[in-house]
């Protein structure tokens, strides 16, 4: 007898799902505030060119890399920053099971 494969990945999903629940505390957010003026349309810009990029059929990573070192060089976050940042947030990244179990299932479905 064999097992269907759709049968087998819904298995498999929904005991990742069920074994997914982590609780997740957000810090308190109290000094972020909103760009306003010019500077609201300016931090725009990275997601308008990486939207282009997309609608052009430029490859996804490509096109994200680009938007990120766009962002940074109008965040003015040198490479060192955006290094101990993306290092200090890696742990909690992967302690978060969620994005990566919705990541999987859209895989899965457009696959």
């Amino acid at each position: 007898m064999k097992i269907p494969k759709k049968f087998l990945s819904g298995l498999l999903l929904s005991i990742l799902f069920l074994f997914s629940f982590v609780p997740v505390f957000a810090q308190e957010i109290d000094a972020i505030t909103a760009p306003t003026g010019i500077k609201a349309i300016i931090v725009i810009i990275p997601l308008i060119v990486v939207l282009v990029l997309l609608f052009m059929k430029v490859d996804m990573i490509i096109a994200g890399f680009v938007g990120g070192v766009l962002a940074m060089i109008i965040g003015g976050i040198g490479l060192e920053q955006a290094n101990k940042q993306l290092l200090e947030t890696i742990p909690m990244m992967l302690g978060i099971t969620v994005p990566i179990i919705n990541s999987a299932v859209a895989m899965a479905v457009f696959k």
